[in-house]
């Protein structure tokens, strides 16, 4: 093996499939119900877009948001 390859990082971070824009009175939930088919997938969203909520809060969603939406291995 090469020093360099010492160094790779193996990325923990899903690829984005797209991004959307939240519309009025959607949830986490129901974005991952639309996007995903199961809406408790809701954190896999959550987690890729954490630095977008108030304090980490899911709750704090609002219309307008931009939200990555990764890629998920089926």
């Amino acid at each position: 093996m090469s020093p360099l390859g010492l160094f790779k990082r193996k990325s923990k971070t899903a690829a984005v499939r797209h991004t959307i824009k939240v519309m009025p009175r959607e949830t986490l939930r129901t974005i991952a119900e639309r996007e995903y088919g199961d809406q408790n997938k809701w954190e896999i969203i959550f987690e890729k877009n954490k630095w977008r909520f108030d304090g980490a809060d899911p709750n704090t969603i609002y219309p307008g948001m931009d939200l990555d939406i990764p890629e998920i291995n089926p």
